[in-house]
């Protein structure tokens, strides 16, 4: 059984990022995972990432480590119990469609994905309910979607791989975009084996009928995307629908030609739109796919505005198609029935861009078969195939080819228009994972050494200390044989006072710091001070930090931060009596300067 971790039973350490822990690399203990996987962390009932999992020696049973911007990125709080950590099956993505977030043209975007080499192998986590974003080489992109290699969208854990295809989306741009919608109208597209469940209105959509046939999805999500259009102001779209079977019609707009279609548009054409739809049915014909290709590329030459984006959407079950076997090479095949040729030319030598929707699958159309019972045998012509559609897109340099029923067709169809998407190419080659950070195991000792109480009452006594020390410069104001012994500062210069110190050069460091506030000689001090400076309190911090022969070992965190918390317990002390002692010798107003002469004589021990 694979391992688990949550923050009721394990510990969350946060690490700096100079080495493997860090982006979306997280370090737990190889005792409880034996090989590197992906997993999900789960930060809340919509917060959900995924994660490259490592197992490292340097890690105890129990601890998850995590990289600071990680942590950063998501307010992340290593001490909340509510996170929850599992191994998970990540989906190897055969494309993924990403946004840049920040300004800057879509070739530099495209720059970014392509020469970085910390995209490959990148998990991820796309869920329906919650916006999902990646950053690369610091240029953040928001994930739009993600296809399987079936056409499928993924809803969960994913992984970029080296032959996933990326796709850069352009929400907006100067041009407008000219677009062909290609509704296939052949036989096969009256099978009613798509599903209504799953859309946003199933109530009003379901009317009683589990499934409705191909071509009424289709109708359906026409009428989605004509709502979308006529409520959405920017980029410009223009549009033409034609339905195809094994000939050609357009019937919107129905004089020919392309319409705009925004929420400036006149409302005659939303009502000529929906008139065309009506007539997106299926009749007793076959379906030529290349012809159809052929007929929306003579459409947007004749009619599209030079400049502006072009696209063909192709709408299809995909059914009739009977590829070619692989001793067929050698055919000489007309570029109008060869559909793959013809849109590899039109992408290449034209700029058209195809998107295809393939409507149901085999899934879907088998169990619907199951429940008709009706005993006859199925035809090739009722299956969806999708291989065609999937090859378009291949060499149609657009959107991933999508497969499936009512909601796959209304989420399309309800964006279309509002940008453009463009496939750039594959993630450039992975490079080698850091090394781990080399002091991993220390920093996680530390951080697991000390309790939140232990860090708090090292904060109270720094917090002390800062007052006292402020006090004492308070009280001795300008006289100067009074502020020797507390060095003339600012409180501010120990803003590190309470920082905890768990190795033997943390604790030099802060006991360096720590004498700033104390005079280097006590001698021309009032003698009552000078007894203060010379009791042996403050002598302890030097000694310490001189010590050939340290106490502890350098990783014994505890010893380190109980020695810490001690030499602080003395500070305090040291300046409790001289706060005190100063305010009595100002109310008194009787000073009394120490012999130099004398204190050498009976302190220092020579004459």
């Amino acid at each position: 059984m694979s391992a688990q971790w949550s923050g009721d039973r394990h510990r969350l350490v946060v690490v700096p990022e100079a080495g493997l822990i860090g982006a979306d690399r997280v370090g737990v203990s190889r005792e409880e995972l034996l090989q590197h996987d992906c997993g999900m962390l789960s930060l809340t009932s919509t917060l959900r990432l995924g994660v490259r999992l490592y197992p490292l020696a340097e890690l105890p049973r129990g601890v998850v480590a995590i990289g600071a911007d990680l942590a950063a990125d998501h307010d992340i709080d290593p001490g909340s119990a509510g996170w929850q950590l599992a191994p998970q099956h990540a989906v190897t993505a055969a494309s993924i469609v990403l946004e840049p977030m920040a300004d800057g043209s879509l070739q530099d975007s495209a720059k970014a994905l392509l020469g970085s080499a910390e995209l490959r192998g990148r998990v991820l986590c796309l869920t329906s309910d919650a916006g999902v974003w990646t950053t690369v080489n610091g240029v953040p992109f928001r994930v739009r979607s993600a296809a399987d290699q079936y056409g499928r969208a993924i809803d969960g854990l994913l992984r970029i791989g080296g032959e996933t295809q990326l796709l850069l989306y352009g929400q907006s741009g100067r041009t407008g975009v000219d677009i062909v919608i290609l509704a296939d109208c052949s036989g096969s597209m009256s099978i009613q084996d798509v599903p209504t469940a799953g859309t946003e209105d199933l109530a009003s959509w379901r009317a009683g009928q589990p499934n409705i046939d191909r071509g009424e999805a289709l109708r359906r999500a026409l009428t989605r995307m004509l709502d979308a259009r006529l409520t959405t102001a920017g980029r410009i779209s223009r549009i033409a629908l034609v339905r195809f079977t094994s000939r050609c019609e357009v019937t919107f707009p129905r004089e020919g030609g392309m319409a705009e279609m925004s929420a400036d548009s006149d409302p005659a054409v939303g009502e000529a739109f929906r008139r065309a739809v009506l007539q997106v049915r299926p009749e007793n014909d076959s379906t030529d796919i290349g012809g159809a290709l052929h007929f929306a590329s003579e459409l947007l030459h004749r009619h599209g505005v030079p400049g502006n984006d072009q696209l063909i959407v192709l709408v299809s079950d995909g059914a009739e198609w009977n590829p070619k076997g692989e001793d067929a090479t050698g055919e000489a095949i007309a570029a109008t029935t060869d559909a793959v040729s013809l849109m590899d030319e039109l992408y290449r030598a034209v700029g058209i861009r195809l998107h295809a929707i393939g409507i149901s699958d085999e899934a879907s159309f088998q169990r619907w078969w199951r429940e008709q019972r009706t005993g006859k045998p199925q035809q090739p012509w009722m299956v969806p195939d999708h291989r065609l559609l999937s090859d378009l897109v291949r060499v149609g340099g657009g959107d991933p080819s999508r497969i499936g029923g009512l909601d796959v067709l209304v989420d399309y169809f309800g964006g279309l228009g509002s940008g453009i998407t463009t496939r750039i190419g594959t993630p450039a080659r992975e490079s080698s994972p850091p090394p781990v950070q080399h002091d991993l195991a220390a920093f996680v000792r530390r951080a697991m050494g000390l309790a939140p109480s232990q860090r708090a009452e090292l904060a109270r006594l720094a917090d002390e200390a800062r007052q006292l020390y402020a006090a004492c410069l308070n009280a001795a104001g300008a006289r100067a044989e009074l502020g020797l012994l507390v060095r003339r500062g600012g409180a501010d210069e120990f803003a590190t006072l309470g920082t905890a110190a768990q190795s033997r050069a943390e604790l030099k460091e802060w006991i360096t710091n720590t004498q700033k506030m104390f005079a280097e000689r006590s001698h021309g001090l009032d003698g009552r001070l000078a007894a203060l400076a010379t009791d042996g309190r403050l002598e302890r911090l030097r000694q310490v930090r001189d010590d050939a022969q340290p106490p502890y070992a350098d990783d014994d965190a505890h010893g380190w931060f109980g020695l810490q918390q001690m030499l602080l317990r003395s500070v305090l002390d040291v300046l409790g009596d001289a706060s005190q002692m100063i305010a009595e010798i100002v109310e008194s107003g009787q000073d009394q300067p120490i012999d130099e002469r004398q204190y050498y004589i009976d302190e220092v021990g020579w004459d």
